[in-house]
């Protein structure tokens, strides 16, 4: 996980006192239903969304 953070954590370190580029209220709102959608589906598994192998 460290390796594919690895990008974001260099932007983050050269970019600091830069804010967000756009204040897009809907994109703002999308993009936290992901994350949190990301943290549930890990979370709970959801029947019959996998193979048995």
């Amino acid at each position: 996980m460290a390796v594919i953070m690895m990008p974001n954590i260099a932007y983050a370190f050269k970019n600091k006192s830069k804010s967000t580029a756009y204040n897009n209220k809907a994109v703002t709102i999308a993009e936290q239903i992901g994350r949190y959608g990301c943290f549930i589906l890990i979370i709970f598994n959801i029947p019959y969304t996998y193979f048995n192998s």
